[in-house]
């Protein structure tokens, strides 16, 4: 038997580890990620082979490991235990040709970051085996060091998924074989499972389906002050969309409808509802954000296709303040109560029925928070959505004309007041209230524009409607409209619509990374989700970009199959991005990443 030290040839697997020698004692301090491999050395050889370590883990959470030839999983790993005095930790394996390193790994199970303190790691291997051991970072490096940085809780809890072993962290080490095993022969369920196997290794060519999809509802019967929706006229979003889309519907787990606009106005809304209750799972999750006039209308046809969360938006607990800030007719605010109280009272039989209401706190509206809290609990909603406005610039506050000046709550002359009043009734509901009233005294406008807009004088709204309304000319839905394809001198005004240049990237790159990300970046809406813009049929990647950087833009056009456009050339560079840079500027500066 042969001993062998292997301790000063340990190496930082990862960025952010700090390894400093103290007398005999090497220190390995914890990384800025949750988790990730914290030193690690590259083994060679064959014949079995075993480590002794003795080591002391003063804080968080550590475990010592031989991670597999491919490196998708560990032939053995041992928890180390956290104590004051030195143990040892030993492991070994019977052959190591299939083997590749051995990893002290960080997890991000434990409030502190990891401290560990190793005395001695030791390995045995008898005189006929053979051993070659080198430094491990340019291995575990492949195909980027940071292949294994944080996911953000929410992005890893958003797979509707019940058990555990279902996390990014785990399952980028699955094989294809492994994966295989958790396939049950439920599509919907499977397909869950395999988009989030695509998301945790980084695949750029899909083969699940999305399972996210906002139904792009476009046009608002309601005139509200913080939002320009109404002044964007065009035509309804075309039902055979649908049509289109009827691939995907029985693999939805989340469907929204809530649009730029207002659902229950669609005059073809029943057959929305009746293309869900017929074609998408019964475990999906369908979601209806509404300004509610037409709630009670509906309500009983919403519950029977399975329609089970409702978000209105009412931003009052008076009929007047109501009338102010949405601009909808007199009558209104009674009617969509009586409409509230229709559903709410259907809870009790249905499991899983809930109901919340959204104010955006005004000057206007911030004196009834009290109120509407109390009216919010006597009509039987489960919980208040109280959201801070938006902050606004010179350009887009002249750009829709909206009297946006006249709402920033600190505008009223008793704030201070009214919002302490609000925080104690916040603190006192008796159902679920969701704020942020520090953020209400934040300027709404850039500083050195602020006093001029707030100067300005006010609009009525038909004259807003008349001279800033924005007219929409659905795309005619063609052969010729591009799907993703790259951009050459060619073809790169073959698209359609009144948008910016297709495929450039953000103009004006003041601050080109501001919050310092790379590859690999875990922004689960290219993999998960599907928008497409109800007025011309056009697809985005995202939310936040409307065409890929140096990709035409795509359309779910006449003659294409869902996957061309799922799969497009432009989705799968974006896709490869995100997992192996570089990263696009959009993604580099998006506000909507987690």
């Amino acid at each position: 038997m042969i001993n062998i030290d292997l301790a000063d040839r340990l190496k930082p697997a990862n960025p952010g580890v700090g390894i400093s020698r103290h007398g005999a004692v090497i220190c390995i301090e914890g990384l800025q990620q949750p988790w990730a491999y914290a030193v690690a050395l590259h083994l060679e050889g064959s014949g079995s082979f075993a480590v002794d370590t003795r080591v002391k883990l003063r804080s968080g959470s550590m475990s010592v490991g031989i991670l597999t030839r491919d490196k998708t999983s560990y032939v053995i790993e041992r928890q180390i235990p956290r104590t004051s005095e030195f143990v040892n930790v030993s492991i070994s394996v019977d052959d190591l040709a299939t083997c590749s390193d051995l990893v002290f790994r960080t997890y991000d199970d434990a409030e502190n970051p990891p401290i560990l303190e190793l005395e001695s790691c030791t390995a045995k291997v008898d005189q006929t085996d053979r051993l070659t051991v080198s430094n491990a970072m340019h291995q575990l490096a492949e195909p980027d060091d940071s292949a294994h940085r944080p996911i953000d809780p929410i992005v890893e809890n958003l797979w509707p998924l019940d058990t555990a072993i279902f996390n990014v962290d785990d399952m980028r080490r699955w094989s294809p074989a492994m994966l295989k095993t958790y396939l049950i022969g439920d599509a919907w369920h499977d397909n869950l499972i395999l988009n989030k196997y695509e998301f945790a290794t980084g695949q750029a060519e899909l083969k699940s389906f999305p399972w996210r999809f906002s139904v792009p509802f476009v046009l608002c019967n309601a005139r509200c002050d913080f939002c320009s929706a109404w002044l964007v006229q065009g035509e309804p979003m075309p039902i055979d969309l649908l049509d289109r889309l009827d691939v995907i519907l029985p693999y939805l787990a989340q469907i929204d409808m809530v649009g730029w606009g207002e659902p229950l106005i669609h005059p073809q809304f029943g057959e929305v509802l009746a293309r869900f209750r017929d074609r998408s799972d019964r475990r999906a999750r369908i979601a209806l954000t509404t300004n509610g006039v037409h709630l009670k209308k509906w309500a009983d046809r919403l519950i029977e296709a399975n329609v089970r969360e409702y978000a209105i938006s009412i931003h009052a607990s008076t009929p007047a303040t109501h009338e102010d800030l949405m601009g909808l007719p007199p009558g209104s605010f009674d009617s969509i109560i009586d409409g509230i109280r229709t559903v709410t009272a259907r809870k009790s039989a249905i499991p899983g029925l809930t109901l919340g209401l959204v104010l955006i706190v005004t000057r206007q509206n911030i004196e009834e928070i009290p109120a509407f809290i109390a009216m919010a609990h006597d009509v039987g909603a489960d919980s208040v959505f109280i959201r801070t406005l938006k902050s606004r610039t010179a350009k887009e506050q002249r750009d829709d004309g909206l009297d946006y000046h006249r709402l920033p709550p600190y505008l009223h002359p008793d704030f201070e007041n009214l919002r302490a009043r609000a925080v104690e009734a916040i603190a006192n509901s008796p159902i679920s209230v969701q704020a942020s009233p520090e953020t209400w005294s934040a300027n709404i406008f850039p500083e050195d524009e602020e006093a001029a807009l707030l100067a300005a004088p006010l609009t009525p709204r038909k004259v807003r409607l008349a001279s800033k309304s924005i007219r929409r000319t659905p795309t005619p839905d063609t052969e010729a409209l591009p799907v993703g394809e790259a951009l050459t001198p060619d073809n790169r005004n073959t698209y359609h619509g009144s948008y910016d240049d297709p495929g450039s990237e953000i103009a004006n790159d003041l601050l080109d990374n501001p919050y310092g990300r790379r590859a690999p970046l875990f922004c689960p809406s290219p993999f998960t989700a599907f928008y497409i813009n109800g007025f011309d049929r056009m697809v985005t990647p995202c939310c936040y970009m409307t065409s890929v950087p140096g990709f035409n833009r795509s359309f779910l056009r006449k003659g294409a199959s869902f996957n061309d456009v799922w799969n497009s050339p432009a989705m799968v560079d974006l896709r490869r991005s995100l997992g192996r840079g570089p990263l696009k500027s959009h993604c580099k500066k998006c506000a909507f990443y987690w």
